[in-house]
């Protein structure tokens, strides 16, 4: 993903650059928007509740969104 970042931004204008870190803000909140649903969140308490080994990987994923989206606000 950062490599696929670096490419975009070398050949892009300041205006561009802008877009695109609004562009990736709005898509990375609707993506943790849709992880808050309740049918996620019925998910998350049955895998807690067999204490399976996937739930450490969402919340990686989750944790990895969250600091992609600081990243994309800063950069906005």
């Amino acid at each position: 993903m950062n490599n696929e970042l670096n490419k975009r931004l070398l050949n892009s204008s300041p205006l561009a650059e802008l877009e695109f870190w609004h562009e990736r803000s709005i898509r990375i909140t609707l993506i943790l928007e849709q992880m808050k649903k309740d049918d996620v969140i019925k998910i998350i308490h049955v895998l807690k509740g067999i204490d399976s080994p996937s739930l450490s990987g969402f919340n990686n994923i989750k944790l990895q969104l969250q600091n992609y989206l600081l990243e994309a606000t800063d950069n906005y």
